[in-house]
């Protein structure tokens, strides 16, 4: 099936309506360059196959890498405004919806360091205990294998990140922003001795841990990367960039999402 275009003055594969004019002139592809590994953007329709509103595939803007769902139920379903006016994938935990490909592409796997950033809203009330997980890749398999950013709630619902040892999973549960409605941009820092984890650019703590073993199984949206998926996210996913560690160049990317959904 073709990738289909939406009413968003985007050209399919065009990037230039999110350059911040819409954003200032800041384009994050071009100023990240060689330090962003993947992204997928779903305000880019070239990256999204569509049967109706289905999100059948999901393809990477970087390298095609394009976790896909051939099952309809199972599909999230495409919103063109659902995010402050943005686009975002409906993932409902309810029919197990997910997006998966095997393998990594250029995610960074073993003890690579990384960033990533992924805008959200999450439905799960705060009373359903547990995880609920946006991105990951790895083999959530094994422990210590994989890396996700997602939430958590044990009352509340909390912003959760994880990186593994190759043996363990160290994972920062914010204490800060309550992901109860509302857009919010997740950061999950994962540098070699510890993982930091941030919400609409403020600090949710940091963890540490020796990062290593992450597998080169497979990349999904709204679940953990076992074999069947688990802990299925429940609300939009948007944007979702993987970066190398950032050093300066944060701040810009910050404002560039600050400025696109006004956080």
């Amino acid at each position: 099936m073709p990738a289909l275009g939406f009413g968003t003055g985007i050209k399919l594969g065009d990037r230039a309506g999110l350059s911040l004019g819409e954003g200032g002139g800041y384009d994050p592809v071009v100023a990240l360059g060689s330090k962003l590994f993947e992204y997928w953007d779903p305000d880019i329709p070239g990256q999204l196959t569509l049967n109706g509103s289905e999100v059948v595939t999901f393809a990477s803007g970087k390298t095609g890498l394009a976790p896909t769902q051939a099952t309809a139920t199972a599909r999230p379903t495409f919103n063109a405004t659902a995010l402050n006016g943005r686009a975002g994938l409906l993932y409902n935990s309810a029919n197990s919806q997910q997006l998966t490909v095997g393998g990594v592409g250029s995610l960074p796997t073993g003890a690579s360091t990384c960033e990533v950033w992924l805008v959200c809203s999450q439905t799960a009330l705060a009373g359903v205990l547990g995880g609920k997980v946006a991105f990951s890749w790895g083999n959530g398999g094994v422990t210590g294998a994989y890396r996700s950013i997602g939430r958590v709630s044990a009352g509340t619902n909390r912003v959760n990140v994880v990186m593994g040892t190759g043996a363990a999973d160290i994972s920062v549960t914010g204490s800060v922003v309550d992901l109860s409605g509302g857009v919010f941009l997740i950061r999950a820092r994962m540098e070699a001795a510890q993982i930091l984890g941030y919400v609409n650019g403020m600090s949710e703590g940091a963890s540490a841990g020796t990062l290593g073993g992450t597998a080169t199984t497979r990349t999904r949206f709204g679940a953990y990367p076992n074999a069947g998926g688990a802990a299925f996210w429940d609300g939009y996913i948007g944007p979702t960039y993987v970066t190398d560690l950032l050093s300066g160049e944060e701040v810009g990317l910050l404002s560039y999402f600050q400025a696109r959904y006004g956080f």
